[in-house]
């Protein structure tokens, strides 16, 4: 069953609360943290420990590469500028990409070169192109962590290796970098879905092979250190509805090399977006400017105001869910005059069984 919902989460683009209310359908995962998001929303669709800071491995290699998007979207770095590689990005271990000390790599092989082959040596180059320091480089992560809503999240390095020791995310921010990452960087989001890359003769194929067993995936990231175990951020698109998957501390004793882990890391990923396609539908509740009633006013030229909640809205839940959905319109006591346009007068609340209940302010 998908576990409840253990805390209040604020919903991203509308405003949204989600309640105490548990969600459940019929899956279940051994991964220790996991995390559905809505796409479109930014709803929390099911989580088990998914609030719980952990060390996210590889994974964390995202808010290098959003670092990186930035700089590209304003202006202030090209795909065809080189980034020289120091003595400290040769000497990176772990995962590489296989760069040569003196040399000067374009920028559009490093973003291959970490989001394909999950290059460490690539990162350092990264960072101390943007940063001057990998040190300098670390702080703007933990700055950009801030300015988008990570609250759980701190870095320690641009990479995700264990040492030094330190870097924690939890699977709600690993979701939300990656939901902001697809939103805010759409031209460059086609290189998480590229299946492979060359270089210096070497032919690493992408670690995400959910890319090769489901239809609609797209990105975005793997990890794996002991301490975090298998990990994955995947991301699918069918038709309108996107979801947004994090699955962490995986674990694969039986196995010796990464071969079969990699396998059945993707077999359950895909598994639990298969059966979240089928089970969930976003649903229309309100539509632009909708009136969803009139709240009184005291001591003002008319009794009352009509109440709107500004935004349309749509709200994600399972097919089973929607037969029992109810909507309230919960207005703040003692509204007196002058009531100003905008003004919140409170709350819109949709229910339904199995569902955390949305808190939707009306203005």
């Amino acid at each position: 069953m998908f576990r409840r919902l253990a805390l209040s989460l604020t919903i991203l683009a509308t405003g949204l609360v989600a309640g105490l209310v548990p969600a459940r359908a019929a899956i279940d995962t051994s991964a220790e943290h996991a995390l559905l998001m809505d796409g479109a929303s930014g709803q929390v669709l099911w989580q088990k420990d998914g609030l719980v800071a952990m060390p996210p491995a590889s994974m964390s290699k995202l808010m290098t590469i959003d670092l990186l998007f930035g700089r590209l979207k304003d202006g202030r770095v090209k795909l065809t500028d080189t980034f020289p590689v120091s003595e400290r990005a040769w000497r990176t271990g772990g995962s590489r990409m296989f760069l040569e000390l003196g040399s000067r790599v374009s920028v559009e092989d490093l973003i291959r070169g970490i989001v394909i082959q999950s290059g460490n040596d690539a990162c350092v180059v990264v960072a101390e192109a943007l940063g001057g320091t990998v040190e300098g480089f670390v702080k703007m992560m933990n700055q950009r962590a801030k300015q988008i809503g990570l609250q759980q999240s701190t870095f320690v390095n641009p990479d995700g290796l264990p040492e030094p020791p330190g870097q924690m995310m939890s699977a709600l921010d690993l979701a939300k970098l990656a939901r902001h990452i697809i939103n805010e960087y759409s031209q460059y989001y086609h290189y998480f879905s590229e299946r492979e890359f060359v270089w210096n003769k070497i032919r690493q194929p992408n670690r995400d092979l959910v890319l090769t067993m489901l239809p609609g995936a797209d990105g975005l990231k793997t990890g794996h250190t002991d301490a975090a175990g298998y990990g994955i951020v995947a991301s699918a698109r069918r038709g309108d509805q996107r979801l947004i998957l994090v699955l962490n501390g995986l674990r694969y004793p039986q196995y010796k090399n990464d071969y079969f882990p990699n396998i059945r890391r993707a077999e359950e990923a895909t598994r639990i977006l298969e059966m979240a396609f089928r089970e969930f539908r976003s649903y229309p509740v309100l539509k632009a400017g909708q009136v969803l009633g009139n709240a009184p006013v005291q001591g003002g030229a008319v009794e009352s105001v009509p109440v709107t909640a500004g935004k349309p809205l749509n709200v994600t839940m399972q097919v089973d869910s929607h037969a029992g959905m109810k909507t309230q319109l919960r207005l703040n006591p003692g509204l007196t005059a002058p009531v100003q346009a905008g003004q919140r007068v409170g709350t819109f609340v949709v229910t339904a069984p199995n569902f955390p209940a949305l808190n939707v302010p009306v203005f």
